[in-house]
C-alpha cells in the first residue's frame, strides 16, 4: 500500500496527504451554507436556512476530502440527522444539487 517515491517508500498516511483537497475558507463556508440553504429539507421560513444548516458544512467538507461523496453526506444528514425518510423528491432535488456541490468543490481543490 505504500507509494513508491525514487528510492523512498512513503506510508499510505502520507498519500493521503497529497490528495487533492479544499480548504476550508471564508469563501468557500459561505458558498456551501448557500447551497446547504438552497436545499433546505425541512422548509425553513426565507432568511432563516443560512442559519439553520451552516453546522453541516464542516462535515460536508471533511467528508468530501475523505473521498465520501457529496450526495452520500447529504443522505446521511436527511435520514440520521433530521430524521426524514427518503422519498422520490428528496432524490429529485438532492442528486442535481449534489452534483453541483461536487462540480464547485472540484474546482477549489488544491
Amino acid at each position: 500500500m505504500d507509494s513508491d517515491v525514487g528510492a523512498y517508500q512513503l506510508p499510505f498516511y502520507y498519500r493521503l496527504a497529497a490528495e487533492p483537497m479544499v480548504r476550508m475558507t471564508l469563501t468557500v463556508f459561505a458558498d456551501l451554507n448557500a447551497f446547504l440553504g438552497e436545499w433546505d429539507p425541512i422548509g425553513m421560513p426565507k432568511g432563516l436556512e443560512l442559519d439553520e444548516y451552516q453546522m453541516y458544512v464542516p462535515g460536508l467538507l471533511a467528508a468530501y476530502n475523505k473521498g465520501q461523496t457529496v450526495e452520500r453526506f447529504l443522505l446521511w444528514v436527511y435520514e440520521q440527522q433530521i430524521g426524514f425518510e427518503v422519498n422520490e423528491e428528496f432524490w429529485a432535488f438532492t442528486r442535481p444539487l449534489a452534483e453541483r456541490i461536487t462540480q464547485y468543490l472540484r474546482a477549489h481543490e488544491e
